[in-house]
């Protein structure tokens, strides 16, 4: 994957995880099943699938956005 799909793929985690208020591990933990649930549909349809990423891509930029999220 080349940088500026990355950002892209970054952007579009942002935009996901503030839809569900999600802005670090402690706040996706906290989710009732139902919302983790859609959270997850949302990530894997806007972005594993549209990005054709794996699982170890996928936990990866995760945490790097948690991390931003976290300094910002």
């Amino acid at each position: 994957m080349d940088r500026e799909d990355y950002e892209e793929i970054k952007q579009e985690i942002v935009k996901i995880l503030k839809h569900f208020k999600v802005a670090s591990p402690e706040d996706w933990d906290a989710l009732d099943e139902w919302e983790g649930c859609e959270l997850y549909e949302d990530l894997k349809a806007g972005v594993v699938e549209v990005f054709n990423l794996d699982d170890d891509e996928m936990g990866e930029i995760l945490e790097e956005v948690f991390t931003s999220m976290d300094s910002e």
